[in-house]
């Protein structure tokens, strides 16, 4: 099935929070906490607190949901540092690999994923004479909205899309960005990285070239990027 028709059927509030778990994987530089709470705060499936003056808000916006702000941004670096782990197995396609990420997803859900559903969380969907109830799941924290989508992940069956931006920058820094395959994004996760990384990979492909010729006149290879070559 095509990836675009897979990704229509998932509900858009499950595939914006995996949109949001790439931003956050993605991000350079984790530098104040509010940038991470930011990312999740305002999703349907974060929990929802009544305030003493009748407002409600997401409970990612209150100090005592947070951690603590002498903990600066390490445990978000910590979160960012493993759950990036996490998707480079699911890339690997081997089945150890797959074994271990599901396993770790399933034990992080059971801690942070609380099994209750509350009221107004309920959804309802009918056609003729078919009807289906979702259950909208409550989210009470960062964590918890970092490792369901990894779930999510799996559950519509688009762990074989995840993909890893390939291109090497002109600083020399290797991208590799998390991304979800597209027709338009097969290797490279953007237009410009799509351009650069196609450009390498051509570049790649001629200097391999080049040398078999080489070796075939039972010359020396050619040392692409060092000054001087061997003629």
């Amino acid at each position: 099935m095509a990836p675009l028709v897979i990704y229509k059927r998932i509900p858009p509030d499950d595939y914006d929070l995996i949109q949001r778990l790439l931003k956050f994987v993605n991000l350079g530089q984790i530098e104040w906490q509010n940038q991470v709470y930011k990312l999740f705060q305002d999703h349907p499936y974060v929990m929802k607190v009544s305030l003493e003056d009748g407002k409600t808000v997401s409970c990612l916006m209150l100090p005592h949901w947070q951690i603590r702000p002498e903990d600066g941004v390490q445990p978000f670096v910590n979160d960012q540092a493993e759950i990036r782990r996490v998707l480079t197995l699911v890339i690997s396609r081997k089945r150890s690999d797959l074994t271990d990420a599901t396993r770790l997803i399933s034990d992080k859900l059971g801690e942070k994923i609380k099994g209750n559903y509350r009221p107004g969380m309920v959804r309802t969907t009918a056609r003729r004479a078919d009807m289906t109830v979702l259950f909208q799941p409550v989210l009470d924290g960062v964590e918890a909205c970092l490792w369901y989508p990894l779930f999510l992940i799996f559950q519509h069956g688009i762990d074989k899309l995840i993909r890893r931006c390939g291109v090497t920058l002109r600083s020399g820094i290797f991208c590799g960005k998390f991304f979800l395959y597209t027709p338009t994004f097969r290797k490279y996760c953007n237009t410009r990285h799509t351009e650069l990384g196609y450009k390498q990979l051509r570049r790649r492909t001629f200097e391999q070239w080049i040398n078999k010729q080489r070796d075939a006149l039972g010359r020396k290879p050619i040392k692409w990027g060092s000054r001087s070559r061997s003629k």
